[in-house]
């Protein structure tokens, strides 16, 4: 089974069941062997995890001054999309959002914050391995949120 791929079972009725179901089986059993740190260094193991398991977990991609960034850049474009949803009814589900289905563009690369996400220098290496060359296009970027108090929630997949 891919490690994605996690049986959740039925929703859970009310928050109390919610929270009980998440403290019980919440996230994904040994994270660890999934995450390599940021670099050059790490760059073959980042690439073999990923070709084995669809994705890899990359340490300290970000700086704090870029996380604090792109933070305030999610803040920031999330304002206007709750504005215009008052009731929550939210663009992917009660009260879950994708940055990309708003905007025009599809995504959020015409952002300064999201844009520089495309050209890491703490991924470049781990990426130009796992497409095997300097070639590779980067033709989207965006992101979900979810406001407080949403009891439904989407679980963990693979939206490739």
């Amino acid at each position: 089974q891919h490690p994605l791929q996690l049986q959740m079972g039925v929703q859970p009725a009310s928050t109390v069941e919610l929270r009980e179901t998440l403290l019980s089986r919440n996230g994904l059993p040994g994270l660890d062997k999934y995450i390599v740190r940021a670099g050059a260094a790490d760059a073959c193991q980042a690439a073999e995890i990923f070709r084995a398991h669809g994705f890899v977990v990359i340490r300290d991609a970000l700086t704090p001054k870029q996380t604090e960034s792109l933070r305030c850049a999610c803040e920031r474009e999330a304002r206007p999309i709750l504005g215009s949803d008052p009731v929550r009814i939210g663009n992917r589900g009660g009260g879950r959002y994708s940055f990309g289905e708003a905007q025009k563009t599809g995504h959020l690369l015409h952002c300064e914050e999201w844009a520089m996400l495309a050209d890491l220098d703490t991924l470049v290496p781990a990426l130009e391995l796992i497409f095997g060359n300097k070639d590779y296009v980067v033709a989207g970027a965006g992101g979900d949120f979810v406001v407080n108090g949403v009891e439904r929630y989407q679980n963990l997949h693979c939206d490739i």
